[in-house]
């Protein structure tokens, strides 16, 4: 099934589903989620990557897009991407911020981007699809106790220019996820170029996030979910049980 598919990293399955869905769909889709297109954050010298126009593609690249070759995407995009996910169907352009203050002095921001590329139902069965990644999938390791955690693993062969070809031994391990996964409240991409030992999205980069966010729910004071259930019901007042 499509949600076993990523929840294991299958690329057998995941090359499957390329194709099934049609080429032009797939483009529309790639493109709706901001890849080959800069995204618009307020930082210098931002890149666009690279994601050749459909009239380009030959007939392996449904299959080869399908697990992430033949494309060149920068962690924003991915962080951009995943976010449309957590958002509910809504892709935002990202923003830098210096620092937060509660002050009502404090002038609004500059409106952003936002356009919805995916249904609200569609984000929701997605989100559950990620949860169970990290649940029992690929990305186990960016569990965070009392915490429900969204995201997804990537590992892929780094492009070589002097074979004209993918390496066998340089490798991108990535992991993009967001937590509390019902109620988002951070969300982060983490890239590890040319790991050293393990490679895979699982075994390097999902322990980093796990990490990061654990410091980061704790520096926001963003209680634990089973604390936030025992919270709701201590404020319930108690009622009389007729023996």
């Amino acid at each position: 099934s499509f949600p076993e598919v990523i929840i294991h990293s299958s690329n057998v399955g995941t090359i499957q589903f390329g194709q099934l869905i049609g080429e032009e769909i797939f483009f529309k889709t790639i493109r709706a989620f901001g890849f080959g297109q800069k995204t618009g954050i307020d930082l210098p010298a931002e890149e666009k990557g690279i994601f050749r126009p459909l009239d380009n593609w030959t007939k392996i690249s449904a299959s080869s897009l399908s697990i992430g070759y033949e494309i060149s995407v920068t962690a924003t995009q991915m962080l951009q991407a995943i976010n449309a996910i957590a958002n509910k169907g809504f892709i935002i352009s990202p923003k830098v911020v210096k620092k937060i203050l509660n002050s009502p002095d404090v002038a609004t921001e500059k409106p952003y981007r936002r356009k919805r590329i995916i249904s609200e139902r569609t984000a929701l069965l997605l989100t559950a699809i990620l949860q169970k990644v990290v649940q029992r999938g690929t990305g186990i390791t960016a569990r965070i106790r009392g915490y429900k955690v969204a995201g997804k693993t990537g590992t892929t062969q780094k492009f070589d220019p002097s074979i004209g070809g993918y390496s066998s031994t340089a490798h991108t391990s990535s992991f993009a996820g967001f937590v509390p996964a019902d109620n988002p409240i951070l969300s982060m991409v983490v890239v590890i170029d040319e790991p050293k030992g393990p490679y895979s999205g699982g075994e390097v980069a999902a322990p980093v996030f796990r990490e990061i966010a654990s410091l980061v729910l704790r520096q926001l004071h963003i209680p634990k979910q089973e604390e936030q259930l025992n919270t709701i019901i201590a404020e319930r007042p108690l009622r009389q049980v007729e023996r």
